[in-house]
């Protein structure tokens, strides 16, 4: 007799999972920006801070109730994994960004290209900064597109299928969230500009690419997680201002700093994409993956 909970999974089509997921984090989106624009100036904590919690608390109770639930499946399987392997994954996508930095920032002091200042800056808001784009882009989008979603999609297509798809999903979802907010006059803001441009939907695709590439290479959404994060934090960190972390000032050439992030940025993708064949690791891009009996027991 076929196994009760694999015949119940079978009733449900992936394609209506992965839907499901997606209305997930669409709601989500849309209910903690609304909350955002209510919140008065004075509130105890910044609209933003405020997205950020309630859109990751949505997210993570929506994949709570979708992987106990609807799947019958441990969440972790999802590519959370345990504790330990997360937090160094973390810190390893952190890493892929925050090396070609600091050897820029380092050469541009020792070869004198610009004037650098360590500004001394509230670490309150430091913080709170980092927090507010862990939880409102990076740990709340790996969570649905490179962890439910994509863990659903091996089970029918490929990897290499899955992640196509997945990306097409990820580059789409920001289209259909502005048009909705649109509809229902809620004010937009995405990639710095209150609509859409072609320059975003291109750094988007590149962006999709490498960080499912980065889930499929290390079986976590913790690299992607990691490399999301400082990808969209580095801005604040690194700039011009006295409001950044680090400043750059009186830069004499820029042609020097941006030959070496380039060269450096490109050796760690060379490198990337190069480790599954030195350390002759199998990414099984062909593959597809085995759902089990009774995971949650």
């Amino acid at each position: 007799m076929e196994d009760s909970t694999a015949s119940e999974r079978k009733f449900i089509p992936i394609w209506l999972k992965v839907l499901i997921a997606l209305l997930a984090i669409y709601i989500s989106m849309l209910i903690a920006i609304y909350l955002g624009e209510m919140v008065e100036p004075d509130f105890i904590i910044s609209r933003y801070t405020l997205q950020a919690l309630v859109l990751s608390s949505l997210i993570i109770a929506s994949l709570l109730v979708l992987r106990n639930v609807v799947d019958h499946q441990l969440p972790k399987s999802i590519g959370i994994g345990n504790l330990s392997d997360g937090l160094k994954k973390f810190f390893l996508g952190l890493g892929l960004f925050l090396i070609p930095i600091t050897l820029t920032i380092t050469l541009t002091m020792v070869f004198g290209w610009g004037n650098v200042t360590f500004n001394s800056i509230n670490l309150s808001v430091l913080g709170s900064g980092i927090l507010t784009v862990l939880l409102f882009e990076a740990l709340p989008e790996e969570l649905i597109f490179r962890g439910y979603i994509y863990t659903h999609l091996t089970t029918d297509f490929a990897k290499w299928k899955a992640s196509l798809i997945t990306i097409l999903l990820f580059v789409i979802s920001p289209v259909i969230l502005v048009s909705i907010q649109n509809m229902l006059n809620i004010n937009v803001t995405i990639g710095g500009a209150s609509s859409i441009t072609t320059t975003y939907i291109l750094s988007l695709i590149f962006f999709g690419v490498f960080v499912q590439y980065l889930r499929v290479l290390t079986n976590s959404i913790w690299t992607g997680v990691g490399f999301h994060l400082f990808f969209v934090y580095i801005n604040r960190l690194i700039g011009t201002s006295s409001e950044n972390l680090i400043q750059l000032s009186d830069v004499t050439d820029e042609t020097p700093m941006q030959i070496i992030l380039g060269i450096s940025m490109l050796a760690v993708l060379v490198g990337l994409f190069l480790y599954p064949k030195i350390s002759k690791q199998k990414l099984g891009w062909k593959e597809k993956t085995e759902l089990t009996a009774h995971p949650t027991e």
